[in-house]
């Protein structure tokens, strides 16, 4: 009867026990860093955005504008 490596780091690239270890630590490390890379790319565009509608706006209401974009910024801050 054969036997067949258990899916996952370990047993789809071959390698013993510390190994894959060692290996799924890296992958889930890595996918960290992507989510926070993301992350911090939508605040980026939520700066763009703030700029954008502050230069659209009329000089009387940039404040106001800059001000709603960003309070709305701090919640999303909050909230993740």
């Amino acid at each position: 009867m054969a036997t067949y490596a258990p899916l996952g780091p370990a047993g789809l690239f071959g390698f013993g026990s510390s190994a894959g270890v060692i290996l799924s630590e890296v992958i889930h490390n890595i996918n960290i860093f992507w989510i926070l890379f993301c992350a911090a790319l939508v605040f980026t565009m939520q700066f763009g955005f703030l700029c954008l509608e502050t230069g659209v706006t009329g000089t009387k209401n940039t404040v106001n504008v800059a001000m709603k974009n960003a309070a709305s910024m701090l919640v999303a801050i909050i909230g993740y």
